[in-house]
């Protein structure tokens, strides 16, 4: 146990940096801080939501239904998430390597990785969970047990999860860590593991929404106490135990289902202890080598690989290899603009055919104001879900300590500048792409609403990638020593984010307050933002050039 609790403290310590230099520490300070009161909207509104709910629910006994609800999405979010995670920090880190030869067994260091796991997602739902939490217990007035039980619950609630995420993930690459080809098979490996958060996220809407359609009539519901809690706790069963634990915390009941929910998680956590000892080191061994087909290539062959393209188009392709061929990358640049859409199409395709009849967007959008509603917002949405995506904001911070081999290529800034622009635009407008598509699939959107929001959206891109590798010129992680490091543990990607989402609201609110029809929206778009993109075309040209030629690899 101590060999863990060491080895967890050492990885939360190197995964930071090792920079001390007093200046440095003061900028994070205030960083932090700014981050902080960033979150803060999303801390009121989880408050503000859960306050007037459980006031609202507590008039027909359901007040349960809040806790419930939160509980249940928070698992689901981190199970989610929380694949992405365990993949780049129990397989993809250089650390890896490094512990190989150390005394240590296979689950010290996998516990040890998964304690780091936890934690960030613990630093995670401190503005979600621990909000929720403590709220209710206020409104409804619950006793100290009540505190006692959900500060346990709060740092225990994300292990479920990550152990079910864990265990996939070990097997997976168990069986997949094998051959010559192990940057395919990672990639593959990474894309079954999401693939799987997204197939639980799909289960447990129709499980929740079975639930919920049940054949309860009205009056059973308000015959039950907080019978639609037990309902909504379907979409992920351990949260059940959790929130009977909650709303049970003055009688036996409470300490039951507590007991029984720790009981349930240790007996886990030695699960995987024991399925870690034998399937982790056989999955790990070797993961960061690859091999070459040593395949002789002909002159003809030579000369057909070879053919002369333009600076900026060779540039954009080198761009997208490396993402593609790099699975930290990949994972986090390519799959979450396939996957993103997925996550937010899953409740609509497990109910398809009752969507098709209640939801016909052509119908809808026949209405002028409704039009132009629909293309604010869906904008919007794209500027924020383009901001969320680090391939702009990380696109120098990728580089590393390699750097250096930037000055030396006989390509201009500018050239490696827009390069790396376009090719973040060019992965960000295939995951759009996708969700319109299924627009027009699921919701029966018009094909030319869609076409205007595609080209409004392209100029959104535009924007965050703007924005984004202008960050990342003048603030640049260039010290990590794997790449995860340079994508996830990396500022820049919340600090656009957080312009993305500001930039997404302050443009939709007044828009959707002035503008009366399709087309006087979609104009003041494409001006307003056009005239953005060719304002922040020329800072990056010229101040974004000037910072390049400043930066030392």
């Amino acid at each position: 146990m101590n060999n863990i609790l060491v080895l967890t403290k050492i990885l939360l310590k190197t995964g930071k940096g090792n920079n001390n230099d007093s200046k440095s520490n003061v900028k994070k300070i205030i960083l932090y801080i700014f981050l902080a009161i960033c979150f803060l909207p999303i801390v009121f509104m989880v408050v503000s939501f859960t306050a007037s709910a459980a006031f609202a629910l507590s008039k027909i006994h359901q007040e349960a239904l809040v806790l419930a609800l939160g509980l249940a999405v928070s698992c689901v979010i981190i199970g989610f998430f929380g694949i992405f995670y365990v993949m780049s920090t129990y397989y993809f880190s250089q650390d890896v390597e490094q512990l190989l030869p150390l005394p240590l067994r296979p689950y010290e260091i996998l516990l040890s990785k998964f304690m780091v796991v936890l934690v960030y997602e613990l630093l995670t739902d401190i503005f979600f969970l621990a909000p929720l939490l403590i709220t209710y217990g206020i409104v409804i007035k619950m006793g100290a047990v009540y505190y006692l039980y959900a500060v346990i619950i709060y740092f225990t609630l994300p292990i479920i999860p990550l152990i079910i995420d864990s265990l996939v993930i070990m097997i997976i690459m168990r069986f997949t860590n094998l051959g010559k080809h192990k940057d395919i098979l990672k990639v593959v490996a990474g894309a079954l593991g999401i693939a799987f958060g997204v197939g639980m996220q799909i289960v447990g809407n129709i499980a929740g929404r079975n639930a919920v359609n049940s054949n309860m009539s009205m009056d059973e519901i308000l015959r039950k106490t907080n019978s639609l809690a037990d309902s909504v706790t379907k979409i992920y069963p351990s949260s059940k135990i959790v929130v009977n634990s909650l709303i049970n915390s003055n009688n036996i009941q409470g300490i039951y289902n507590m007991v029984l929910y720790i009981g349930i998680t240790v007996l886990l956590i030695y699960i995987m202890r024991f399925i870690g000892e034998e399937f982790y080191f056989k999955g790990v061994i070797g993961i960061n080598q690859s091999s070459s087909s040593r395949k002789k290539v002909s002159e003809k062959e030579i000369k057909a690989s070879t053919i002369q393209n333009s600076s900026l188009k060779s540039y954009v392709l080198k761009e997208l290899k490396l993402i593609i061929r790099t699975p930290a990358y990949f994972l986090n640049c390519v799959l979450i603009n396939l996957i993103m859409p997925l996550f937010f199409i899953g409740p609509f395709l497990s109910s398809r055919d009752k969507i098709s009849k209640s939801i016909n967007m052509g119908n809808l959008i026949a209405n002028p104001k409704m039009s132009s509603i629909v293309l604010t917002a869906a904008f919007a949405f794209i500027v924020f879900i383009s901001a969320m995506n680090p391939a702009a904001c990380t696109s120098i911070s990728r580089e590393g300590k390699n750097l250096f081999t930037t000055k030396y290529m006989p390509i201009s800034y500018k050239t490696q500048i827009l390069g790396k622009i376009l090719s973040a635009v060019i992965l960000n407008v295939l995951g759009i792409v996708i969700l319109l598509v299924a627009a027009v699939g699921v919701a029966n959107v018009p094909i030319l609403e869609c076409i205007l929001i595609l080209i409004t959206g392209i100029l959104g891109i535009f924007f965050n990638a703007f924005i984004g590798i202008f960050i990342d010129l003048n603030y640049p992680k260039l010290q990590w020593d794997d790449e995860q490091r340079a994508v996830k543990q990396n500022l820049n990607v919340f600090i656009s984010m957080i312009i993305g989402m500001a930039a997404g609201g302050f443009t939709a609110v007044p828009l959707i307050i002035l503008s009366q029809n399709l087309w006087f929206a979609f104009s003041i778009l494409m001006v307003v933002y056009g005239v953005i993109d060719i304002l922040l075309y020329i800072l990056v040209s010229k101040a974004g050039v000037k910072a390049f030629e400043k930066l030392e690899g």
